[in-house]
């Protein structure tokens, strides 16, 4: 029996969920940062292909595991060659990865990361990753035979950390799913207020990559009604984030400032078709850049 789970261990990839894999590659020395939107809205290889590199890796999560706070930088700490000196780092930012529920949001101990993966896993660079397997991994290991059947998983994790969903596209599916998500954010509005300690943990991350290489600052773009939820969580988000890229010279781009020009898999995240254009786009932006 020990040996079919070792096994089973060795021969987890990119279809075992949407997290796995980032917890068993190396350390690397250019990141994207962020929740889903960022986790399945851009792709490394194709930012790596414009700039002429190959070391650009997607370390985004959920909002409910990469929240920025003091569980997502240690992992970052982790996930990060100390060597590096030149390495790009996208940190992706919303009204929601600065936020928290109302009444907690500045309570370090509640906040829901902690218990999860990002949180409690020790070593993000080992293959198998046994600590992750044994006490994060949600499917029943019988999945790790048959990654393909969909309940195993959220999708499939490509080596460059950017998740593809495989949901489906169709005007139908896409418009449920949105108008669920606008049903959620409602709710959630009332129940959500702007995190000082958040947004210092952003100041945190920052502050550590500055010391490796360049830091840009993107807000994805997001559907023009849920926009409207988001910035109503914190209103005067852009303004805030603006100031603190005046304050560490860094640029911000802006994604939700323009017209609604892109497709999405639930009015929130990028679907594939958009994900490729955002990419290029973040791409010859830092190309312009530099």
């Amino acid at each position: 029996m020990l040996l079919l789970i070792l096994a089973l261990f060795y021969s987890a990839n990119g279809q075992v969920d949407g997290l796995y894999l980032k917890f068993t590659t190396p350390e690397k020395s250019s990141l994207i940062l962020g929740t889903s939107k960022a986790a399945q809205g851009l792709r490394p290889s194709i930012i790596n292909n414009v700039l002429g590199r190959d070391d650009l890796y997607n370390y985004a999560f959920t909002l409910a595991h990469s929240s920025f706070g003091p569980a997502y930088l240690e992992s970052i700490n982790k996930k990060l060659d100390k060597s590096t000196k030149n390495g790009i780092f996208i940190i992706t930012v919303d009204p929601y990865s600065v936020s928290g529920e109302r009444g907690n949001a500045n309570d370090i101990n509640s906040f829901k990361e902690n218990e999860y993966a990002v949180g409690k896993i020790k070593n993000v660079n080992s293959f198998p990753n046994f600590e992750y397997l044994l006490f994060h991994y949600q499917p029943q290991y019988f999945y790790l035979l048959a990654p393909n059947i969909k309940s195993a998983g959220e999708g499939l994790e490509h080596d460059d950390g950017w998740v593809q969903t495989g949901l489906p596209t169709d005007d139908k599916s896409v418009k449920r799913r949105t108008m669920k998500n606008v049903l959620q954010y409602k709710k959630q509005v009332d129940t959500r207020e702007f995190s000082e300690v958040r947004f210092n943990y952003l100041i945190k991350t920052i502050e550590l990559l500055n010391r490796h290489g360049q830091v840009y600052i993107v807000r994805l773009p997001i559907l023009k009604p849920l926009l409207k939820l988001e910035n109503s969580v914190v209103p005067n988000f852009d303004s805030k984030i603006q100031d603190l890229c005046d304050k560490y010279d860094l640029n911000y781009l802006n994604l939700t400032s323009g017209p609604d020009i892109y497709s999405y898999l639930d009015g929130n995240h990028l679907d594939e078709n958009s994900s490729s254009v955002v990419s290029k786009q973040i791409a010859n932006w830092i190309k312009t850049l530099n």
